[in-house]
């Protein structure tokens, strides 16, 4: 689909699925400090289009 002909695996880090989770510390910054994030409605949502 994507072109690329390797394995593609989401980074595990959990600070980087957090900061587009909605409630969570790392939105709320984003939000303070550039006025904008990337939010999904929950997790499930996250993944599926990864």
């Amino acid at each position: 689909m994507s072109g690329i002909d390797r394995d593609i695996t989401p980074d595990p880090r959990a600070s980087l699925i957090d900061r587009h989770l909605p409630n969570t510390e790392q939105v709320q910054r984003l939000l303070q400090r550039e006025g904008r994030a990337h939010v999904f409605n929950d997790r499930e949502t996250l993944e599926r289009v990864t």
